[in-house]
């Protein structure tokens, strides 16, 4: 769990889930160690005590479905190139097609808290720039 979010709730009926959802978290923290079954500790104090809330233990990677498809084939190109592989061209050419199909779905209004981020960011994928998103080639 170490690394993992932690996103508690406002809900004592329903577990968190993304600032947009009907159940929104009302702060998230990272984990940073387990001490046991009932004791962990966080990145930073909670800002407001809650009792009785329901919360989430998510993986650090937390991608909205729309960037599920360009994730994975921003894996395979990275992969296609430390293995020097012969289809990197072609990993490239599906990664570039992959992210523009997701700024095309892209269309939310606001960009989530990422626990432990520092802002500004762009609202949405596609006010951001190629290269800020690409990495490398």
């Amino acid at each position: 769990m170490v690394n993992s979010i932690l996103r508690i709730g406002k809900s004592t009926t329903y577990a968190p889930a993304g600032l947009e959802s009907q159940y929104p978290y009302g702060e998230q923290r990272v984990v940073k160690s387990v001490a046991s079954s009932t004791s962990l500790t966080l990145d930073a104090n909670v800002a407001t005590s809650r009792s009785g809330v329901k919360y989430r233990i998510s993986d650090p990677i937390d991608l909205d479905v729309i960037l599920y498809d360009a994730f994975l084939r921003c894996c395979d190109k990275h992969l296609a190139r430390a293995l020097r592989a012969k289809n990197y061209r072609q990993a490239k050419l599906d990664y570039e097609e992959a992210l523009r199909d997701a700024r095309e779905k892209d269309c939310r209004g606001i960009q989530p808290v990422i626990a432990g981020a520092r802002g500004p960011y762009p609202s949405r994928l596609t006010d951001s720039s190629s290269r800020s998103l690409t990495g490398y080639s």
